[in-house]
């Protein structure tokens, strides 16, 4: 026995033994792989899922069936390390885009845990079977599981670009890798710029990729921490809680957090607020947590007299409401290598590999072609001198005669032969047969397509841009998280706020797109009213404080087909006039209009199949005027004294008389003084045609 030891000195076999294991550390545990952006724990769970069905449109299983066949077959490091990623996976706060859908207690971000693997549900997101894509068709290379009994990724496909949109962190021996996530269709369009010109350079990328885009949203505070990370692989960003500004009650100032940084605790980050009230910072009264279903609403009130930018100011100086995210582009690179990126170099990377992947999928499904191709000319052979076959096969005395004499007669191979021995009588028929023939002249051209790819770069490119711009169509969505110039840039939403409604009822207190309305809130908005109008005739009146302390973005519900139209701010007085293309108008006195709350449908305002104007007619516009134009350049003013005010819900009168074919249809409306622009438009009658003006 003491034959077989071998003695060495510690100082020789110490760094040989720790050199082994922290390659091993930091190729299987701890560092993504730059081409599918996931550690091999992540990589297993989706691949064990997906060998499992669990699928976005089947039933949830039980996590506990996915940590068992995971850990088993792939993944023999403890059935907590796996129920955690998973859990990870699923948790919308931590992953930009989640790769596991999960039904039950998955956690929340005030730090509490998901519940026991035993009571949760798990299946794939949408985002999680693309990364799966085509792996069934050689794209990726299979290598050995633990045991050596199974075969598992040693990447996978990966459509989507998830090492940039997810990002990662993870601690190896002697180095660390932090990266941020991004947002999908900013990523995207990078790629395809990068695609179109490989030459593109990380600081023309950030034309693309404005930043990093964090699940919990919040702000980002300078842009010389990004440019250092796209363009050397390592950079500090500043994050930001997002905060507005309210009014209390007794004339007291909320500093209301409605996001915080990536990563942080919400539930501590309060405690710490609440602490700091005591020990340091001075104007803060009550700390409360009133985050419900709806979003997240953090409450700081302070004092009357207090400045509510100076507390902000220490919140950020002593709590993590202000954040430093370090980005360390460290990944394993296609060499298995560990490798600091640029933005630039990921792209390249993440490119390359689609490149192998296309490629891959290519030969297989050509040679698949091949195969079948080369069974069917024996099949077409066959059907064209089918009497000779069948005499051939009735005089053969054993199938292997019978597929010798086939090989003889006719030139066929053993594969053509025997598939000739197996085709079924109904494969005879007059449809079979002409069926057979169809399929041999498509395949046909499919393997002239296929290797018109292979053999054409430019064909590759094609296919991966498309691929992505399908995936931007799909599931592109806006940026969550703001990135401001410098410190002095709306980092607060200020009292004299800007809110913008977009046309599909929703609204927004930055940019929105489609925005229709951009409205400024006076300081004092107790007694004021949002007034709504939308494309088929409903009207909504709404108090603004509402708005105000919303936590989400539904302003009316509109029905499916319907449109907002205009929105006004108004007091408890004035009309509101609707047109129609048609030529019809209602005005009604706008108490006739319920006050509702946020989110409800409103009332009918008029009948009619569509309004192409909604204008409110303050107590002071008696003596202005009604102008009304046409799709072919018609043009009048009517006195709005000829508008009776009638009932809200009929279909009005006549604003003008319309002729399709010489006038067209009414395509707007205004409320005029009569001077400017509209002072040469004549004034006439309700009933009247009007003049064209072009």
């Amino acid at each position: 026995m003491s034959a077989n030891i071998i003695e060495q000195p510690l100082e020789t076999v110490l760094p040989e033994a720790f050199l082994g294991y922290s390659k091993y550390v930091i190729l299987h545990r701890a560092i993504p792989d730059v081409r599918d952006g996931l550690k091999p724990v992540h990589r297993r769970i989706i691949y064990a899922m997906q060998e499992l069905n669990m699928r976005h449109d089947k039933p949830h299983s039980k996590s506990a069936r996915l940590v068992g066949h995971c850990m088993g077959a792939y993944h023999p490091h403890g059935d907590s390390s796996i129920y955690d990623a998973s859990v990870r996976l699923a948790q919308p706060w931590a992953t930009r885009y989640p790769m596991v859908d999960g039904h039950g207690n998955f956690g929340s971000i005030d730090g509490d845990n998901a519940a026991a693997m035993r009571y949760t549900e798990i299946r794939m997101t949408p985002f999680a079977e693309i990364m799966c894509q085509d792996i069934n068709k050689n794209t990726v290379d299979m290598i050995p599981n633990y045991d050596q009994r199974l075969k598992e990724p040693t990447v996978l496909p990966s459509p989507l670009p998830n090492i940039l949109l997810n990002g990662t962190s993870g601690i190896a021996v002697g180095m660390a890798s932090n990266m941020p996530p991004h947002n999908l269709s900013e990523v995207i369009d990078g790629l395809i710029a990068q695609i179109e010109k490989p030459s593109t350079t990380s600081e023309e990328l950030m034309k693309y990729v404005t930043g990093p885009d964090f699940p919990t949203g919040g702000k980002i505070v300078g842009t010389d921490g990004i440019k250092d990370a796209y363009t050397t692989g390592r950079g500090k960003i500043t994050m930001r809680g997002k905060v507005a500004l309210e009014r209390g009650k007794n004339g007291r100032t909320l500093v209301v957090i409605t996001e915080v940084p990536y990563g942080v605790n919400k539930a501590n980050l309060a405690a710490k607020i609440e602490s700091l009230s005591v020990e340091k910072v001075d104007g803060i009264t009550d700390v409360r947590d009133e985050s419900d279903r709806e979003g997240m609403r953090l409450v700081i009130e302070c004092h009357k007299d207090c400045n509510p930018q100076a507390v902000l100011q220490q919140l950020y100086k002593y709590t993590q409401l202000q954040e430093t995210f370090g980005v360390i582009n460290l990944v394993i690179n296609h060499r298995g290598m560990p490798a600091v990126m640029t933005l630039r170099e990921i792209n390249a990377a993440y490119i390359k590999h689609r490149q192998t992947v296309i490629r891959r999928r290519t030969t297989y499904e050509l040679s698949n072609a091949k195969a079948r191709a080369h069974i069917l000319e024996a099949m077409v052979t066959a059907i064209n001198h089918m009497d000779k076959v069948i005499v051939i096969i009735r005089s053969a005395k054993t199938p292997s005669s019978a597929k010798g004499q086939l090989m003889v007669d006719f030139g066929f191979d053993d594969v053509q032969a025997q598939a000739i021995l197996e085709l079924k009588l109904q494969n005879l028929t007059g449809l079979e047969l002409d069926s057979i023939r169809a399929e041999h002249q498509g395949l046909l051209a499919s393997i002239a397509d296929l290797e018109n790819i292979l053999e054409n770069r430019s064909r590759v490119d094609t296919i991966i841009k498309n691929d992505l711009l399908s995936f931007k169509n799909r599931y592109g969505d806006p940026r969550k998280t703001t990135i401001l110039e410098s410190d002095d840039q709306g980092d607060l939403v200020k009292e004299n706020k800007l809110i913008h409604f977009s046309a599909d009822g929703n609204f927004q207190w930055t940019q929105s797109k489609g925005c229709i309305e951009t409205l400024a809130i006076p300081d004092e908005a107790d007694e004021l009213y949002f007034l709504f109008a939308t494309k088929l005739g409903q009207v909504m009146r709404s108090p603004v404080d509402e708005f105000l302390k919303a936590r989400t973005n539904e302003a009316i519900n509109l029905k499916n087909d319907d449109k907002l139209l205009h929105v006004f701010i108004v007091k408890d007085s004035g009309d509101i006039m609707l047109v129609s293309p048609i030529g019809q108008g209602i005005r009604f006195n706008i108490n006739q209009i319920s006050v509702q709350g946020r989110k409800s449908q409103g009332v009918r305002g008029m009948i009619t199949d569509e309004v192409v104007a909604a204008l409110y007619i303050a107590p002071a516009d008696i003596d202005k005027r009604l102008v009304t134009y046409s799709e072919n350049g018609y043009a009048k003013q009517t006195l709005l004294t000829e508008y009776p005010v009638q009932g809200r819900g009929g279909k009005g009168l006549a604003v003008t008389k319309v002729i399709p074919e010489k006038t067209g249809l009414i395509i707007s409306a205004v409320i005029s003084d009569g001077t400017g622009k509209h002072k040469k438009i004549p004034v006439e009658g309700r009933t009247k045609i009007g003049q064209c003006i072009k």
